[in-house]
């Protein structure tokens, strides 16, 4: 017997268990397909290239990206200087003491 609401027969005779355990086993089988079709789809995606090509963003906002973006170049600049200073420092002493050394 069936009930209206559940398509598997509610008796448990062997031959019951035997539909059920194949509406099971189809069911899992289907499952599987789809996975296998959805992680084809997700590695299409992933090989694509992505390009932006607009995006819409307030002026406000456009302002204080750039006030923070600005505030966080000045370490960079620093360190970006030291090192510049260090290198012109450093070969102007060498190529001082080369002409000294001529003499």
């Amino acid at each position: 017997m069936t009930d209206s609401l559940n398509p598997i027969p509610t008796s448990a005779d062997s031959s019951t268990l035997t539909i059920t355990a194949t509406l099971i086993q189809e069911a899992q089988a289907h499952q599987a397909e789809a996975l296998n079709e959805i992680a084809e789809q997700l590695d299409a995606l992933v090989q694509r290239p992505l390009k932006i090509i607009d995006f819409n963003m307030p002026f406000g906002s456009l302002v204080g990206f750039m006030v923070k973006a600005a505030i966080a170049s000045i370490p960079a600049a620093l360190i970006i200087g030291v090192v510049y200073l260090t290198v012109v420092v450093g070969l102007g002493g060498f190529i001082a003491m080369l002409f000294r050394a001529g003499r």
